[in-house]
């Protein structure tokens, strides 16, 4: 079939211009050259690459899934499942916020741990659905947060520590690290996987780590995975 030419050399030959001719879709967008199409994305140059069998992103820049503004190179809004993560099988990922989205800033008169806490009545078991049959049940903390902690103040940063309300038993320590030194742009870390053995009431504390320094806390989630060894 020609489009342009009486004698067409493929099965679809459309005949014009270099640069100028070419097929127009509904939106107006002009296709000229199957070279273009492979290396723009809306008119944009593409920020994916391929190299091998793999895909990657060339602009340093987040990714985010059910989320307009992701806060890490990947950030996912709703559950995850995934074959594999860290080298484990994680059949299903949860979230559950403790700390709603806000303003929560203190100052400390010293290292000792605030007395902002949040109490977890059942603990974290009444939070998500039972373990997958054949899974076993981990923990991660992720905070989103900033402070004015300097690396000059000679400490890792503000702490969160996640305790046994009945006997002050600790059950893990977070370090969040100095975010910023002026306080000016916001950090968001994830813990490393944690145990939880059912304990009925457990709180959350935290301190900034530092005599006058203040933390600002705008969301605390807990993420449960369920992982086969």
């Amino acid at each position: 079939m020609g489009i342009g030419t009486l004698e067409p050399l493929a099965r679809l030959h459309i005949f014009g211009s270099p640069g100028i001719d070419g097929i127009m879709f509904p939106d107006g967008t002009l296709q000229t050259t199957a070279a273009v199409a492979a290396a723009t994305n809306g008119g944009k140059d593409s920020f994916w690459q391929a190299e091998n069998s793999n895909v990657f992103n060339t602009n340093n820049g987040n990714i985010g899934i059910g989320t307009m503004t992701p806060g890490s190179k990947l950030e996912v809004k709703g559950d995850i499942k995934a074959k594999t993560i860290n080298g484990n099988d994680v059949v299903r990922t949860q979230s559950f916020q403790i700390f709603p989205v806000g303003n929560i800033t203190f100052t400390t008169e010293g290292t000792s741990y605030s007395s902002l806490t949040k109490y977890l009545n059942g603990g974290l078991l009444s939070q998500f659905l039972a373990p997958l049959e054949g899974t076993k049940r981990y923990y991660r903390l992720k905070v989103t947060y900033t402070d004015n902690i300097r690396e000059s103040d000679g400490v890792a940063g503000s702490n969160v520590r996640y305790i046994e309300d009945e006997g002050n038993v600790e059950i893990f320590n977070f370090v969040l690290q100095y975010s910023s030194a002026s306080g000016d742009y916001i950090n968001q870390r994830i813990s490393d996987r944690f145990v939880y053995d059912g304990i009925e009431v457990t709180r959350m504390e935290y301190r900034s780590g530092v005599n006058g320094k203040y933390l600002q806390i705008y969301g605390v989630w807990i993420i449960a995975e369920d992982v086969i060894e």
